[in-house]
Formats: structure tokens, sequence, C-alpha cells
């Protein structure tokens, strides 16, 4: 089965939630609030600074790692683009 990071967990991640379940698609969310609300929907979650590029990629390393292989990442592009990445 397939896995996807999804960079963000907040509300208007959740129809991409849904429909990643509907495709058969596990997802790991990340996101900085620790009640996002996409982590209630994911089969894994971590709470993490989606602006903190260190962070986030030392998490998928870990995942790929645990056999947990990560076969695609999503982020709305407005979130990071005004977080000034």
């Amino acid at each position: 089965m397939p896995n996807l990071m999804l960079i963000g967990a907040g509300i208007n991640q959740l129809p991409v939630i849904e429909e990643a379940h509907k495709l058969g698609v596990k997802v790991l969310a990340l996101d900085a609030r620790k009640d996002a609300e996409g982590f209630a929907l994911s089969e894994w979650h971590e709470c993490v600074d989606i602006k903190d590029l260190f962070h986030v990629k030392q998490i998928a390393k870990a995942y790929n790692k645990e056999a947990k292989k990560l076969h695609g990442e999503f982020a709305r592009l407005n979130e990071i683009s005004e977080g000034g990445l």
C-alpha cells in the first residue's frame, strides 16, 4: 500500500486525507499544532514546524527506514510560500 507524507494537517487538508484513503493510500501528516485536525484521520502523524526543512527531512528519512516507505509528498503551495521558504 502506498504512503504519502502530507505537509500540513489542518482543516484544509482533510479532503486530501479522505481522498488518499479512498485510493488506498496511508498518510503521514505533519503539522506544528498538536491538535491539528488531520492527525485524527492519518495513520501516522508528527508534530513539527513544516517550515523547518531539516526536521521535515529527518522525519521522512526515519519513516523510510521503518519500512513505511514514503511514495510521495503533498503540500499546498500557498502554505509553503506564506512561510517564506
